[in-house]
C-alpha cells in the first residue's frame, strides 16, 4: 500500500490497487481482424459527421479492421420502445459482436447530439461494451466540436488503436 493511499480516509483499501504492468498485458490474442463498431450522431442525408464515420470506416478497413456502421435513423428514444425492438436489437447486437468503438457526433450545445447518446443509453452496461472500465477500446471523433477528442479509453498498452493528428493541449477524455 503507497504512503498516499494511507492519507485517503474515504478509499475502500480492499479495493485500492496500484496498476501493474503484467495486468495491463493481453492474455490471449485474437485470431480475427480488432471489430470495430461506428456510431455517427446525425440523421441528416449529407451530415459532416457520417460522412467522416464512413471515411473513418474505409481507413480502418485498409488498416485490416472489421468494421460495421450503425444507422440511427428509425432508432427509437430510450424507454421509449421496449428492448425486441427491430433497431434496439440490431444495435445491441453489434455492441456485443465488436471490439471497440468509434462515436462520431456533431457539437449541439457543448456536448454531443441526443442521436449519439440515444444510441449510447440504448447499450446497456451489462454488456460490458460501452463504459471505461469494460476492456474495450473506445474512440470519439468529433465533426464539428471545438476541442477535438481521439482515442479516449485505452484498457491496454497492447491495444489496437486509431490515432490522429490532435492538438493535446485541447484534448480531454469523453468517457
Amino acid at each position: 500500500m503507497s504512503k498516499a493511499a494511507n492519507t485517503l480516509p474515504n478509499l475502500d483499501q480492499s479495493s485500492f490497487k496500484i496498476p501493474q504492468q503484467h495486468l495491463l498485458t493481453v492474455h490471449q490474442t485474437s485470431k480475427h481482424p480488432p471489430r470495430i463498431l461506428m456510431l455517427y450522431g446525425s440523421l441528416r442525408e449529407r451530415s459532416y459527421s457520417k460522412l467522416l464515420t464512413l471515411e473513418a470506416a474505409k481507413l480502418l478497413e485498409a488498416m485490416g479492421a472489421e468494421v460495421r456502421v450503425f444507422d440511427p435513423l428509425d432508432l427509437p428514444q430510450p424507454d421509449a420502445a421496449p428492448d425486441a425492438h427491430p433497431k434496439v436489437k440490431e444495435l445491441r447486437d453489434l455492441a456485443t459482436w465488436s471490439e471497440g468503438m468509434v462515436w462520431c457526433s456533431p457539437e449541439r450545445h457543448g456536448a454531443m447530439t441526443g442521436i449519439l447518446k440515444t444510441q449510447i443509453d440504448w447499450i446497456p452496461l451489462s454488456l460490458r461494451c460501452c463504459s471505461p472500465n469494460s476492456g474495450q477500446n473506445t474512440g470519439c471523433n468529433a465533426s464539428v466540436w471545438r476541442i477535438p477528442v481521439v482515442q479516449c479509453c485505452e484498457p491496454n498498452a497492447n491495444s489496437w488503436t486509431l490515432d490522429a493528428n490532435v492538438d493535446d493541449s485541447k484534448s480531454k477524455l469523453c468517457c
